[in-house]
């Protein structure tokens, strides 16, 4: 009797060893895969996106060049690119067609490499730009979570008519597709990074 006492003693307490292991190991691999490696994106860096960045501003048409070449270097990569031309205070933005999950994982990573070469810095510094003469916070976070969001290849969806939401309410008023709702997280914690938070 004492040798199963013993028994399950050893056993919950191993068992409880694992789930704080596991947990832990989880929470350390979550942050990892979250977490941008900014060395290695600065590394990759075009001398074009530098030479944007040299003079502390980014015009309208530096942003355009920004995205126009990773579309370029999309293409060259053998990624099937869509452009969404500007319009109006509203920039291009940039998608991928695919044929099957295993392309689309493909174009994902070209799309990561291709942004950190020509457009991830310039695009920050445009949406800060653009948004540090608006003194309403939530139009900051809503033009950069969209400009972002379409960068990574997904569209926010139109507010209801005759409403006005903001992008995580037009992301998650319903469920959104797992890309979007990727997009939408990354692109959270990327304006966390880039803003101090």
């Amino acid at each position: 009797m004492a040798h199963k006492k013993l028994t399950k003693k050893l056993t919950l307490g191993f068992s409880l060893a694992l789930l704080v292991f596991g947990v832990a190991a989880l929470g350390v691999w979550f942050q990892q895969a979250g977490a941008p490696d900014v060395a290695a994106a600065q590394s990759r860096e075009s001398a074009q996106q530098a030479s944007i960045l040299s003079d502390g501003l980014v015009s309208w048409d530096e942003h355009e060049a920004a995205i126009a070449s990773t579309a370029e270097c999309l293409t060259e990569a053998g990624v099937r690119v869509e452009i969404h031309p500007a319009d109006g205070r509203k920039a291009s933005s940039i998608g991928f067609a695919v044929g099957s999950l295993a392309e689309g994982d493909v174009a994902q990573g070209e799309l990561a490499d291709c942004k950190a070469t020509y457009l991830d810095r310039v695009q920050a510094a445009w949406v800060q730009q653009q948004l540090a003469e608006r003194d309403d916070p939530q139009a900051f976070l809503d033009a950069y979570l969209e400009s972002c969001i379409e960068s990574r290849g997904e569209r926010v969806p139109d507010a209801p008519e005759g409403e006005i939401r903001s992008v995580f309410g037009r992301v998650w008023g319903t469920e959104p597709a797992p890309a979007l709702a990727d997009a939408f997280a990354a692109c959270a914690y990327q304006f966390k990074v880039d803003n101090g938070g």
